[in-house]
């Protein structure tokens, strides 16, 4: 989660926030909670109803992936963010 982000969560939605992740990657529409891969576009993090953390930029390394979430929103605007990007990799060795 970017500082920016980081910085304006209460204790609470950065819990929720880490509970999301940990249930790992998701693959239904609606009603879970979880990380998806959006239409090869951009990874969220969705949880409480319409909260969204998402990225389109992905940072790897030997060790693997990192995903660092710069955006929040709700699914309005993910859609609007999906629409005009896609997955960037960056390799941060």
């Amino acid at each position: 989660m970017s500082k920016k982000i980081y910085n304006t969560f209460d204790k609470s939605k950065v819990t929720s926030f880490v509970s999301a992740l940990k249930k790992g990657i998701i693959y239904h529409k609606h009603g879970v909670n979880g990380v998806k891969i959006i239409k090869e576009n951009a990874f969220k993090a969705k949880w409480d109803c319409d909260d969204r953390l998402f990225t389109n930029i992905l940072y790897f390394n030997e060790q693997g992936l990192l995903l660092n979430v710069d955006e929040y929103g709700n699914h309005a605007e993910v859609k609007k963010c999906i629409s005009g990007h896609h997955l960037e990799f960056y390799n941060v060795e």
